[in-house]
């Protein structure tokens, strides 16, 4: 099942989320199978993206709000899982994803659940609108995740 797809077929949050699990599901299998850790990177943007883009209304628009909540929280964890996939990485990669982070930036601050689930959950979304990683990111989403955040 692709993005377009799912987002065609929107029936409830819930679903969604589990769709954009079922997607992930399939990219850890790729990286599995190839040990692609910059396909890992650029796929998980690239679904981000994507599933942000494709289902603005659906999101804008979604009930009850606790699933909404939940949703959000499991976008933002994506968003750390690419930024600590891409930190990992030679530094001058980083350009290859510079136009990408811009676009997810944008998209996260054109959304105000997701964009206040970010702030709430310690995500500085300039880091992507400037597509500048921390180099303490690591402690930065360790600490966070010791203190029930992004959960």
């Amino acid at each position: 099942m692709n993005v377009k797809r799912m987002s065609e077929r929107f029936y409830k949050i819930s679903y969604l989320n589990m769709n954009v699990r079922y997607l992930s599901g399939d990219i850890t299998e790729h990286v599995k199978i190839t040990k692609d850790k910059y396909g890992e990177a650029s796929l998980n943007l690239l679904l981000l993206i994507e599933v942000l883009k494709q289902n603005k209304n659906h999101i804008l628009t979604a009930r009850p709000p606790v699933k909404l909540r939940k949703f959000s929280t499991a976008i933002i964890a994506r968003v750390f899982k690419v930024l600590l996939l891409i930190n990992k990485m030679d530094n001058d990669l980083l350009l290859d994803f510079k136009d990408d982070l811009i676009t997810l930036g944008n998209l996260i601050g054109d959304n105000d659940q997701i964009m206040k689930t970010a702030i709430k959950n310690g995500l500085d979304v300039n880091w992507l609108l400037t597509a500048t990683i921390p180099e303490n990111l690591v402690k930065i989403h360790r600490e966070l995740k010791n203190n029930g955040y992004l959960k």
